[in-house]
């Protein structure tokens, strides 16, 4: 018998991840994180899995990783059974298994780990059991898909045969242990109304505790984290009202505060308000607001008013958008409208022009959080834009590089997964040259759609090859904390971010099931059909493109924009503001251009209906980006630094010369010396930054080796 036969079908079941090892001092030990490499995976977001072969080849290509391991998250049902998974640790040389299954041994050689198959009807009698205690075992990990977890697998082989079918003996052992029964989760009582709205606590970077005691599992000094809670929410830029509403709309906080007020709502109400002001004091962004009068940099201002984005453009844009959210599986409707508008821009590539000259491509941005939905309408893009005649590309290697993709005519397409890390690439102290071109070559091509005598460089001697009105449109995909390392201020005064287009969103959809594909809508396929024939037959080899015309209520509206648009730019204060209102104008006659193609693909004209449309949405962009500003970059300069030692801990890559030091990055910590040298900051601030993210959880400090040198690791035990 092979592993293959053993793992069979679940091998090809899409519920693999790779995995890498960190060291956490706390507990000194390795924590296993599921990763790809490049980022974190969730084990909670299917589209993060894969079957085992595609996970494999991930692990072994893939920058510091492990090995795999296979996802229990809401279990595995095969007639009528469910798979179990088993994690002995701490085996003795009597441990013995009740029942013959498949088993092989752990990462460390400590522990075993097993498979097997139990009846539906015994499994729902009970949960995840993580603390069992089989003889001769110090505990047992026993997991049946109640809570999302996954489990390591080396295929180190102890006992190579099939996973068995549990009878009722095997079971009866397996309860001896200690099998945690399923609870049925009694429901909330109904939370008071409160001014502010709850917060999107995945957005937000809580220690283990914190996210303990929201999920009901805390042990220890609930109020002791009870209120490092609420420090953290307000020092994440959130104000208090909407602190409040989420300590009483959390179910198992709002039982904590009942709990506490012998389950009177109005007193539990008033304890967390009395809660929320004791804490605000003791939080970075009170103890700011106290010393306002010294430093006026650290007023309390209100964040930007929210701007709606305009609903789909009616017709085609509708009809697309619609079908992409049927299939989603966590529908993001804001970030879908993004993809499907950059992806029209990409088919017109410089057969349309407007009246200046320019040709109508966009930049657009998607921010959102991890495992927040931002796969489909990824992908969706790409499907959009394949139906016409474009080139599309992922993020090339350099300026040079994104030349070599461009052509004559035909839109190119880039689709950046993860742009956050160029941006951190182009803005690192030591950022390579390559990445400085790219992002330099991508803002001169903004605008470089008007340029009939837009040249290649010269290779070897020979001149560059020509490029007329090339037309690049380009959408990025990022996490908000990502960007929130990578981004300046400057990216938008005169960077790639004041050029974009943004949608940010801190949304959670539910994971949705979904039983049936995309289906292209032919309004779509018909129009992108047309504009592809329309170019095969222009006459653009002799430079003429065909000419988005306007009429003239729309003209009048423009000059009523950039009078808009103008008059707020003169009257913010802040460069970065004045820069997107600057750029405001130029978005929006790009995007009703692409609305008028829509429209009509073969005599577009601009109405006021596609110049209001295309306005509201540039309004809620330039809304989203202030808004992400206020919230993201803004704040004291001890917590900036913060955020950049955290930063650089999370992406490891530390160099010494000294052994002592090595030693300690080989066992994945690292040696505060080390950190220090890389930050290059003043051991002042140095030292108030490393405070900072201690006191948050963020990470913990031990001993390494015999000198006892100070090491550092991540606080997050997930």
């Amino acid at each position: 018998m092979t592993l293959d036969d053993i793992f069979g079908y679940v091998s090809e079941l899409p519920r693999w991840v790779p995995y890498k090892l960190v060291f956490n001092p706390k507990r000194n030990k390795h924590d296993k994180k599921p990763d790809n490499g490049r980022h974190g995976l969730s084990t909670t977001d299917p589209l993060d899995w894969k079957p085992l072969l595609n996970a494999l080849q991930v692990a072994k290509e893939g920058f510091g990783l492990s090995g795999v391991g296979f996802v229990m998250t809401s279990g595995v049902e095969v007639d009528g059974l469910v798979l179990v998974g088993f994690d002995f640790d701490g085996v003795g040389d009597d441990f013995d298994m009740p029942f013959d299954t498949y088993t092989e041994w752990s990462p460390s050689k400590k522990g075993i780990r097993a498979f097997a198959w139990a009846p539906k009807a015994w499994a729902l009698k009970y949960q995840d059991s993580t603390d069992t205690h089989p003889p001769f075992c110090e505990h047992a990990e026993i997991y049946i898909g109640t809570a999302p977890r996954f489990l390591t697998v080396t295929f180190d082989t102890i006992q190579m045969v099939e996973f068995k079918q549990l009878d009722k003996a095997d079971l009866k052992a397996i309860e001896s242990w200690g099998m945690k029964p399923y609870v049925e989760k009694v429901e909330a009582p109904i939370a008071p109304d409160t001014a502010g709205k709850p917060i999107n606590l995945a957005r937000i970077q809580l220690t283990d505790d914190q996210k303990n005691l929201i999920n009901g599992t805390h042990k220890g000094d609930k109020s002791k984290t009870f209120q490092g809670l609420i420090i953290r929410l307000l020092d994440s830029n959130e104000p208090n009202e909407d602190v409040l509403a989420t300590l009483v709309k959390e179910p198992n906080l709002l039982a904590y505060l009942l709990s506490h007020r012998s389950n009177d709502m109005g007193k539990a109400l008033k304890f967390a308000q009395d809660e929320v002001n004791k804490a605000y004091p003791l939080s970075i962004k009170g103890k700011q607001a106290a010393l306002v009068p010294y430093n006026k940099k650290w007023a309390n201002t209100p964040k930007p008013e929210t701007v709606a984005y305009p609903t789909p453009y009616p017709g085609i844009m509708d009809e697309v958008v619609k079908a992409a959210l049927e299939v989603a599986h966590k529908p993001q409707p804001q970030l879908t409208m993004l993809a499907v508008l950059i992806a029209s821009a990409s088919l017109c590539g410089s057969f349309y022009a407007l009246a200046s000259g320019c040709r109508l491509n966009l930049y657009g941005i998607g921010v959102l959080p991890t495992a927040g939905g931002k796969n489909q309408p990824q992908q969706l893009t790409k499907k959009l834009a394949a139906q016409g005649n474009v080139k599309i590309i992922s993020a090339p290697a350099s300026g040079e590089a994104l030349e070599d993709d461009l052509l004559s005519h035909i839109g190119t397409y880039c689709v950046v997964d993860e742009i956050g890390h160029l941006l951190a690439l182009t803005n690192a102290r030591d950022a390579k040259a390559w990445h400085v071109s790219l992002m330099r070559k991508i803002l001169d091509l903004y605008a470089a759609g008007a340029d009939d005598n837009y040249y290649q460089r010269g290779k070897a001697g020979k001149p560059g090859r020509a490029i007329p009105n090339p037309a690049l449109n380009l959408i990025g995909f990022t996490t908000p904390g990502v960007l929130a390392q990578a981004l300046t201020l400057a990216d938008i005064e005169n960077g790639l971010c004041g050029r974009l287009l943004w949608v940010v969103s801190d949304d959670m959809p539910k994971n949705r099931r979904i039983r049936k594909p995309f289906v292209m809508p032919k309004a779509f396929s018909s129009t992108a059909m047309k504009i592809k024939v329309n170019l095969a037959s222009s006459n653009l080899a002799n430079g003429t493109p065909v000419l988005v015309d306007i009429n003239s209520d729309a003209d009048a509206l423009l000059d009523t924009l950039n009078d808009e648009f103008d008059l707020i730019g003169r009257d913010v204060g802040a460069p970065h503001e004045r820069a997107l209102c600057a750029r405001s104008l130029e978005n929006v006659e790009h995007i009703s251009g692409v609305l008028a193609v829509l429209d009509n693909p073969d005599k577009p004209v601009i109405t006021t209906a596609n110049v209001e449309w295309a306005a509201q949405f540039v309004r809620a962009s330039n809304a989203a980006v202030l808004g992400y500003v206020e919230s993201e970059i803004h704040g004291g300069v001890e917590q900036k630094n913060a955020a950049i030692l955290l930063a650089m801990i999370r992406d490891g890559g530390f160099t010494t010369k000294r052994k002592g030091e090595q030693a300690a990055l080989d066992a994945g910590g690292v040696p505060r010396s080390v950190l220090m040298r890389a930050a290059k900051m003043d051991l002042q601030s140095f030292d108030r930054a490393l405070r900072n993210l201690q006191e948050r959880g963020e990470i913990v400090i031990g001993k390494f080796g015999s000198k006892d040198m100070q090491v550092i690791g991540l606080g997050d035990d997930d």
